[in-house]
């Protein structure tokens, strides 16, 4: 597996792995939109959600133990696929803005790179876990059925894992 993460491979994997069970996720007032752009848009959006989740979780425990990095993390994934997933709907359901996704995921990305940098190894190790099920809860809370979560799930910690395993296999 290679330790560089490709942002458009990351986002685009995770749209497969949702496939058409993105649909779930459409806030009741929306009536029309483009559903390849929407998935496509949910799969920056997703790796935003994760990456600035473990960006804050960190800051926001840089000086407490292993298990409040992990929760505040949890906490911080689920707190912005609230605030994301239905930006997949609105603004970022027009094909001119999934290029900013995918710069706001670029730049999530490397900040999660770099606030993981000094995690001990066991944090290091539980971390893709731990945003796999906040990605797969918060999603559930908005809709999303348990079957589409789970395969999900395994997909977040893929690209997670290799997101805060590039710097240390150097």
């Amino acid at each position: 597996m290679s330790t560089d993460l490709d942002v458009n491979d990351a986002a685009l994997e995770l749209a497969d792995a949702l496939g058409s069970d993105f649909t779930y996720l459409q806030p009741p007032e929306q009536k029309r939109f483009d559903p390849a752009t929407v998935a496509v848009s949910i799969g920056y959006l997703l790796l935003v959600a994760a990456a600035a989740g473990i960006t804050e979780g960190v800051k926001e425990s840089a000086k407490t133990g292993t298990e409040v990095v992990l929760a505040a993390t949890a906490t911080a994934v689920k707190r912005w696929i609230r605030k994301l997933v239905p930006r997949a709907f609105g603004e970022g359901s027009d094909p001119s803005t999934v290029r900013e996704c995918a710069n706001e995921a670029e730049l999530s990305v490397m900040a999660a790179r770099q606030a993981s940098g000094g995690l001990p190894e066991d944090v290091i190790q539980q971390l893709p876990e731990t945003v796999g099920a906040a990605v797969r809860e918060g999603l559930r809370e908005s809709g999303l059925p348990d079957v589409a979560g789970a395969r999900l799930e395994r997909t977040v910690q893929v690209q997670i894992n290799v997101i805060i395993q590039a710097d240390r296999s150097s």
